[in-house]
């Protein structure tokens, strides 16, 4: 323990006290401890220490030189203080007025002289452990607010993406509001939804294929034989020496094999991203002249010659079933009646029939991957398209529930497809079936409709 008026280190207690007899008390009582003790025998020169220095426990007396405990008090509690002291008033002013106004200051406890020594150890454990659990909620406050940096900062990065995300997508719904628009005035406002998003499934991987032309261009091997050019340029007239002699050259035929495998790997893969946009060039005409060419009017049925529909229908995936080698044959029977329908429901249904026989079929394993389509009136009245595919096959567990909203088999799949065909289905007064032998045995899609 020390007395003194000039240290502005955190003590663990700070006694403010004028008499000597208590003083050498005080001394006695915390001689025992481990706590670090300052003594202050003047009340101005006490908040003088307060103001730059504050204690974990304040014990203090009443009536003191210059300020008196209860102004102390009051003022310690208007100070800005770095961390809470805890205020034990220690004085022989024992009416209940006197007590009250101690509380009314800011005192968390009160004791009356002459005081129990160990019941004042006790309280300086209780105020010490209130102040290590205000030192551990500091500690947990600045945690949380560098947390709350880093996830402010986090925000900014993500409101910042999602600036560019929203422009971007403002820019994707602009340009589909104008193909919407083209399809509301040519009659095709339902099945444009469908366009749409195959146009943009086309387009974004259109865009990836462009990406990655632009990455193996900026990273070629190309700028390799500059410095191989001019390596060789130093030595014009005696290049068979330096391949002879020089360690440079004796790895220049290895060096030439590493170049040329790596601008064929590089030409390899521009090679086939350009086929890839290629292909999605040629499917997104395609897509926009089957558009136009069967625009109609939503709810109003035509007179449609079904060969002629489903011709143009398994036209949008000639390339793709070419790329995945995948063999496509019709059988139409003779004098087949023309059928009243709405052409785009029809249409939208065919497509995605399609679109899953050539998904099945390309994930097998077999060279002869093959859709057959086949249309007949097997009973008086109704017509019947059977889509047959030879790719993975349906489980009788899947078949159950392949026409339930949001089921699917595929990674990624929405679940939508042949649910909202059948729904289709229904809607023209018709049915859509599936049935297949089992896993690894193909699967037949039966879409019946009426004929008038």
């Amino acid at each position: 323990m020390h007395d003194t008026t000039q240290d502005t280190a955190r003590d663990d207690i700070l006694i403010v006290e004028d008499s000597g007899l208590y003083v050498k008390h005080f001394e006695t009582v915390f001689s025992t401890t481990s706590y670090s003790v300052s003594i202050i025998t003047n009340g101005t020169a006490a908040w003088e220490k307060l103001k730059t220095a504050q204690p974990k426990i304040l014990l203090l007396d009443w009536n003191l030189p210059g300020l008196d405990g209860v102004t102390i008090c009051r003022r310690l509690r208007e100070h800005k203080c770095a961390s809470y002291v805890f205020v034990i008033m220690l004085t022989s002013m024992q009416r209940l007025e006197d007590i009250m106004t101690g509380f009314d200051a800011g005192a968390d406890d009160y004791m009356v002289k002459p005081f129990e020594p160990a019941v004042l150890r006790a309280k300086v454990r209780v105020g010490m452990r209130l102040s290590d659990l205000e030192a551990s909620n500091n500690n947990k406050i600045q945690l949380l607010a560098r947390a709350n940096l880093r996830q402010q900062s986090l925000i900014q990065t993500l409101e910042e993406k999602n600036r560019v995300i929203s422009q971007q997508a403002q820019d994707i719904q602009k340009a589909q509001k104008q193909l919407v628009e083209t399809a509301r005035r040519a009659g095709m406002a339902e099945i444009a939804t469908s366009v749409l998003h195959n146009v943009g499934n086309l387009l974004n991987s259109a865009m990836t294929s462009s990406t990655v032309i632009r990455e193996a261009v900026g990273h070629s091997k190309v700028s390799t034989l500059s410095r191989l050019a001019e390596i060789l340029r130093t030595r014009p007239e005696g290049l068979l020496e330096f391949v002879r002699s020089d360690p440079r050259g004796q790895k220049l035929t290895d060096f030439i094999t590493e170049i040329a495998a790596a601008l064929t790997a590089e030409h390899q893969l521009v090679a086939e991203k350009l086929q890839i946009l290629a292909e999605s060039q040629e499917q997104i005409r395609q897509i926009i002249a089957l558009q136009q060419s069967y625009a109609g009017v939503t709810g109003v049925k035509d007179s449609i010659h079904l060969p002629g529909l489903i011709e143009d229908a398994t036209r949008l995936f000639i390339e793709s079933f070419k790329k995945h080698e995948i063999a496509i044959s019709c059988d139409f029977v003779r004098e087949l009646p023309a059928i009243n329908v709405e052409k785009h429901k029809l249409l939208q249904i065919l497509i995605n029939l399609l679109q899953n026989a050539r998904d099945a079929t390309k994930s097998r394993n077999r060279e002869d991957r093959l859709i057959l389509i086949a249309v007949a009136s097997k009973s008086p009245g109704t017509v019947a398209i059977e889509l047959t595919d030879n790719g993975v096959g349906i489980s009788p567990e899947v078949q159950q529930r392949i026409f339930n909203y949001g089921f699917t088999t595929k990674a990624g799949g929405h679940g939508f497809g042949l649910h909202g065909c059948a729904n289709l289905a229904r809607e023209m007064g018709g049915t859509l079936a599936a049935s297949s032998p089992g896993p690894e045995q193909g699967a037949t899609f039966t879409l019946t409709l009426p004929i008038k």
